[in-house]
This record gives structure tokens, sequence and C-alpha cells, in this order.
């Protein structure tokens, strides 16, 4: 069996592990069998990353539209609509 890929968290603009270095096999349900290696976040983890989020929210990203967020982030498919 191929070695599993380990994907990492991006937060405040930088990709990374665990701060603990903890990881866990992600399933795939339609064939039970794990396809990678999700970090599996620390609180100190998710605070940084809630810290980072509320700061960027504050900045130009918060005035964004959502088709202009989408646009930096090459690749990200999203389906965007106004609510009527």
């Amino acid at each position: 069996m191929a070695e599993l890929e380990t994907l990492q968290m991006l937060i405040d603009g930088q990709w990374c592990a665990a701060s603990d270095g903890a990881a866990f096999d992600c399933i795939d349900p339609s064939t039970g069998l794990a396809w990678a290696r999700i970090p599996e976040a620390t609180y100190a983890d998710v605070n940084r990353a809630v810290e980072a989020a509320a700061t960027a929210l504050d900045g130009p990203w918060g005035a964004m539209t959502p088709p202009s967020a989408a646009s930096i982030w090459p690749g990200w498919q999203i389906s965007w609509r106004p609510i009527p």
C-alpha cells in the first residue's frame, strides 16, 4: 500500500502541521480506505486561526465580495449568487 499524503492546515497565510504534530487518517466512506493524513488541530491552532481570520476581516479581505475573494485563490471552485 502506498504511503498516505500528509496534508497541512492554512493558518494566517502559512501552511502548517498541528502544533503538536498530531494527525489522523482521513477515510473515504465510499471505499473505507484512508486516502490522506490530516492535521489534528489543537486548541492553540484553532485560536491562532480564529485570530488570523478576525484580523483579515478587519482589513481589505473583509470588504471584498465573494467572487473577488475567490479570484485570489486559483483553483477554488465556488458557486456564489446573491440571496434574493
